[in-house]
């Protein structure tokens, strides 16, 4: 967790994390966040206990993969003297471990990948150990390294779920260094200039952040109004949508009585809403005929439309039938 302090200082340089998010390789983060994050500041993280997470985990397990780096290596990792700075630009990163060598010390960067989520992992994202096959947003992150450190390649060790852990070894590549080099001038040019550069808008969690001049106002010109307006309408339309969902979703589970499972009889013309409704191909959705309101171990239930399997079918085609005549419906045009 970075103190004000540490945030505040970051804001003068691009980190090596910061470099992917600006070649658009981070999916989490895009130019526009990190100019925000020069810009305006951030203010730190919800400091409130919160489950552990990805990164979390991350941070914890970056030890162990430096250990088990040192031991495939066979040389000590160092640990201190962390940051370095690449002369002639405004990147400064921060290592996790590095290596005595005479023609520049070897970075060595630990991460993890899927600990939380094991299925998040694309095996085709991490090639086989020794190679320098692994995702391009960490090739950045390392050659930034190389850059800082004068090294002429560097380490990648990984501890991947479903996949054990890896040691990867990188070259540095002149054309990806002269690829970092203009975009981060090109870069701190748009922070100098409080010119925010070209991408995907920021992320509302990175907005969220910025931080907040006491009592400071500013003025919005008509021609950027659309924004604001929209939002309301949106706002206005997703209270009206909550409301008529909350309603349907009421008389569906109204229709399934005291069962916990339902089989819908279609028409061949309801399937076309349903397509619509379920972002599924026509001639699929009539495979949509399980409704369920099942209880899960903590014992909260979930209206859910499935696909029936035979077992399911076979259960349903002997069960009775709802009594329309006893039910009032939204619309009920009967």
């Amino acid at each position: 967790m970075l103190t004000p302090e540490q945030l505040e200082e970051r804001r003068n340089w691009i980190g090596a994390s910061d470099m992917a998010a600006i070649l658009q390789l981070c999916p989490y983060r895009s130019p526009r966040d990190v100019w925000h994050e020069k810009v305006y500041g951030l203010t730190p993280e919800d400091d409130a206990p919160r489950k552990t997470d990805a990164k979390d985990i991350g941070s914890c397990f970056e030890t162990g993969c430096l250990d088990l780096a040192e031991v495939r290596i066979g040389k000590k990792i160092q640990r201190h003297c962390l940051t370095r700075e690449v002369e002639g630009t405004r990147i400064r990163v921060n290592l996790d471990g590095w290596l005595y060598a005479e023609d520049g010390d070897i970075p060595v960067e630990a991460k993890t990948a899927g600990i939380v989520n094991p299925w998040a992992v694309n095996p085709d994202d991490w090639g086989d150990d020794g190679t320098d096959h692994f995702p391009p947003k960490y090739i950045i992150q390392l050659h930034c390294q190389m850059m800082a450190t004068g090294a002429k390649y560097g380490y990648l060790t990984a501890v991947i779920g479903g996949l054990g852990h890896r040691l990867y070894r990188c070259e540095r590549q002149d054309d990806i260094v002269e690829v970092i080099t203009k975009a981060a001038a090109e870069f701190w040019a748009c922070v100098e200039e409080r010119r925010e550069p070209e991408g995907e808008p920021p992320s509302l969690e990175t907005l969220k952040r910025i931080v907040r001049q006491p009592e400071s106002v500013v003025r919005i010109p008509r021609e950027a109004i659309g924004s604001v307006i929209r939002w309301k309408e949106w706002a206005a339309n997703e209270r009206d949508a909550k409301a008529e969902k909350e309603q349907h979703q009421s008389e569906s589970i109204a229709l399934l009585g005291d069962a916990e499972g339902a089989l819908l009889e279609f028409h061949q013309d309801d399937c076309i809403a349903l397509s619509a409704a379920m972002g599924v191909p026509i001639d699929k959705a009539g495979e949509y005929c399980k409704l369920t309101y099942f209880a899960d171990k903590n014992g909260r239930r979930t209206l859910r439309l499935q696909r029936a399997d035979d077992e399911f079918l076979e259960a349903a085609n002997d069960a009775p039938c709802i009594d329309l005549s006893k039910l009032t419906l939204c619309g009920d045009e009967r």
